[in-house]
């Protein structure tokens, strides 16, 4: 962990300010209005830059984790670039810096752990949760399969090496969970079976670019907005070359309430106005979901400062639970 997090908030933020305004000269801007938005595995700002300045406007500054894989961040800018040259799709623009790279890696004496940043074009918006409609959901489902449209005839540089969600990526899951120590033999055994279930949706769907590509990863209600009718999408940090079915299950996952059913429902009847899902898909999605938990428990119990949050705690604790559900179904 490193010594920032242990100070008080209101100095912590400080310290990502220095570091933000530092990142900024980077990008040929000397002074701006900063806004925090938010701290869990990245720190984010909302930037002003006020006329007269030639770069005015709304920015978001990524401020990144300092174990963050430069390859990840790469893939990341790479995807945004050909998603806005070749759709009509809103997602981030990446801002070059004054060297022309999208990268940038700075430090302080506060932070003295080299931090790579990333600058984007800020996408208006708002987002819905506890509004959504079915209609929204149609929407939102319409975009994810534009999205999967792209991936499907995407091909990666041969520099670019992105992470792969694959049959060879499960071990590591289950492996990342022993070593925290937080779950019992027994726990952890529920969860191995539901990733065998994993591993055999994974067989049965094989891995032809018609099912596998980039992915976003994480396309839930606070990284989808709407503008007008027009469905946009923000945050791809957690872009993997995966399955689509997975990003379909992230989004249901996080749909509750009384009308969850409607909502799901309507996100699946938006996808196949526009794009095939595969037979049995729902079963699919099913075990998907399970992995979407598996990954989230695995992010909280890794990452420094999640666990603290309440939510996080009862998220990782019900996860074999969600396991033993998932197994009395097949």
């Amino acid at each position: 962990m490193n010594s920032v997090d242990r100070v008080p908030e209101d100095k912590r933020i400080g310290a990502y300010e220095e570091l933000a305004q530092f990142a900024l000269t980077e990008y040929g801007i000397e002074s701006a209005e900063l806004t925090f938005l938010g701290d869990t595995s990245n720190v984010m700002f909302e930037v002003g830059v006020s006329a007269p300045h030639p770069q005015a406007g709304r920015y978001a500054l990524r401020i990144c984790r300092a174990e963050r894989a430069r390859d990840g961040l790469l893939c990341e800018q790479h995807w945004l670039h050909a998603l806005r040259r070749d759709t009509e799709l809103c997602v981030p623009e990446p801002i070059c810096g004054l060297d022309g790279s999208v990268l940038r890696e700075v430090r302080t004496d506060s932070l003295p752990k080299p931090r790579l940043c990333m600058l984007f074009r800020w996408v208006e918006g708002e987002f819905i949760d506890a509004d959504l409609t079915p209609d929204h959901l149609r929407a939102v489902g319409r975009f994810m399969a534009k999205l999967h449209n792209h991936a499907e005839g995407f091909a990666w540089p041969t520099e670019l090496r992105p992470t792969r969600q694959d049959v060879a990526s499960l071990p590591g899951l289950l492996a990342g969970l022993e070593a925290v120590e937080r779950y019992s033999p027994e726990a952890l055994a529920l969860l191995g079976r539901g990733l065998d279930a994993v591993r055999d949706a994974m067989d049965e769907l094989g891995s032809r670019p018609s099912v596998v590509g980039p992915i976003h990863g994480d396309l839930q209600q606070y990284n989808y907005l709407f503008h007008g009718d027009e469905v946009r999408a923000i945050d791809f940090e957690t872009l993997t070359h995966g399955y689509y079915l997975y990003d379909l299950a992230t989004t249901r996952s996080y749909l509750g309430g009384e009308n969850r059913d409607l909502l799901r429902e309507a996100l699946l009847e938006g996808y196949e106005e526009i794009r095939r899902l595969p037979p049995n898909a729902k079963r699919y999605l099913q075990r998907f979901g399970f992995l979407r938990v598996v990954d989230t428990a695995r992010w909280i119990l890794t990452t420094p400062g999640i666990l603290e949050q309440g939510w996080a705690v009862d998220y990782a604790d019900g996860a074999p639970r969600v396991a033993e559900r998932l197994l009395e179904t097949l």
